[in-house]
């Protein structure tokens, strides 16, 4: 005969399951925010935003959709969507293009979500039993979502609706970490063009005296031709013709810390004298030490 016992061990395998996908969530996370600092490419931080997804959401499709520049949303990224869905819900949320904005959208089982409308229609066909999508919020505005679904009806878990959070809210920081340096290349860009062809000369320098910027305007003042010729410049012998001039622009510089109208002549590239009148600022150190000057001639 045989003899024996039998041990129920449903709850331990379902909690090694359990174990074992948090680690691979965990691991996920910690590959979004690796490229998250190593990428300023946004495509291939979207790449990686659905693999994360797709990992940590037991998801078997995901995909991003942002708002474009002219307003709309648009797909820009997808695991899994055919190129013929991508349309048609960017169709979708151009007629209805406040869907889903301010909270999470949770859809147990997509055939009987009828509210979805068309959009019902457009993720049966692709085989989307279940779906979740999230907003993507950034500097308090909604910029886009995320989304991601099963192939089948099932409930999302808490879990996996605060993983998919935690997900659109690593992908909004790259969003404005974009935008704002954006926003840098657009000022350097602006200063640079204003810096450039203005009319007034524009100059940066050391209390020693030589040039940290100058404009082209001021090395044409001076009689140069170029920007390198002056910033190759002693600026008290080579430039001031009196060196009292110098010493007492310095002296100003150390006591009130401007000049306005200041006026003085110069020695020109060709030998000849001119005379310009200056505006300019010291900019100190938390001591008062003078590190440099800058300002405008004319």
């Amino acid at each position: 005969y045989y003899e024996g016992f039998v041990v129920d061990i449903t709850a331990r395998k379902r909690t090694e399951e359990l174990l074992t996908h948090r680690v691979a969530q965990l691991q996920a996370l910690y590959r979004l925010a690796s490229v998250l600092q190593q990428h300023d490419d946004l495509n291939e931080v979207f790449g990686e935003v659905i693999e994360c997804a797709k990992t940590t959401l037991n998801a078997d499709k995901a995909f991003i959709t942002l708002v474009d520049p002219d307003g709309r949303m648009k797909v820009k990224a997808s695991l899994g969507l055919s190129k013929e869905a991508e349309r048609t819900i960017e169709e979708f949320l151009l007629q209805s293009p406040n869907a889903f904005l301010e909270r999470p959208l949770i859809v147990a089982d997509v055939a009987k979500a009828l509210e979805l409308g068309s959009l019902r229609d457009v993720l049966l066909s692709e085989g989307i039993g279940s779906y979740l999508c999230v907003p993507i919020v950034s500097q308090g505005k909604v910029v886009g979502r995320l989304n991601a679904s099963s192939s089948h009806p099932r409930k999302f878990t808490e879990d996996e609706i605060n993983m998919a959070q935690t997900i659109a809210h690593h992908l909004a920081f790259a969003i404005a970490r974009k935008e704002a340096e954006e926003q840098i290349r657009r000022s350097e860009r602006e200063f640079r063009s204003l810096f450039e062809n203005a009319v007034v000369g524009i100059y940066r320098s050391t209390p020693e005296g030589r040039f940290l910027m100058a404009n082209q305007t001021l090395a044409r003042i001076n009689g140069y031709s170029s920007v390198e010729e002056l910033m190759a410049l002693d600026i008290p012998t080579q430039i001031y013709l009196n060196p009292e001039d110098r010493e007492r622009y310095k002296r100003l510089m150390v006591e009130q810390g401007f000049v306005a109208d200041y006026r003085y002549p110069i020695k020109r590239k060709d030998g000849s004298i001119g005379w310009v009148t200056k505006w300019a600022r010291a900019v100190k150190d938390d001591s008062g030490k003078v590190l440099y000057y800058e300002g405008f001639v004319l």
